[in-house]
Parts: C-alpha cells; structure tokens; sequence
C-alpha cells in the first residue's frame, strides 16, 4: 500500500511535538480524524512503536 504525503507529513509533526507528551496526542488524535481509514491504522501502530521507545511520552492513550 502506497500512502500519501499527508502521512509523513503527519509522522514529522509528532516526531516535532514529542517533548510534550499531551501535545503529540492532541496532534496524533487530529491526525488519525484527518487520515483515511487504512493510513490512520498505519499511523496508529508507527505512534505505538514511536511511544514505547520514548518513555516520557507514557501513558500511552492511542
């Protein structure tokens, strides 16, 4: 599956607002409404993975 621009777009926005941990969710939860179903699924597991390796973004809430 081929994914859009808007999808890395998205990545490099909550690689950017990582230090705050309720920032990157406000922006990861904007960008799964945004995405089209099948990207957002994408997203979500990148999110996970990105989250479980950064401990200050604990609690994870995707």
């Amino acid at each position: 599956m081929q994914v859009s621009e808007q999808f890395f777009y998205y990545k490099s926005v909550l690689r950017k607002v990582s230090f705050d941990n309720a920032l990157f969710y406000k922006e990861y939860h904007k960008a799964i409404s945004t995405l089209p179903a099948a990207e957002g699924q994408k997203l979500q597991r990148w999110a996970l993975r990105y989250a479980t390796r950064s401990p200050h973004l604990f609690p994870v809430t995707l």
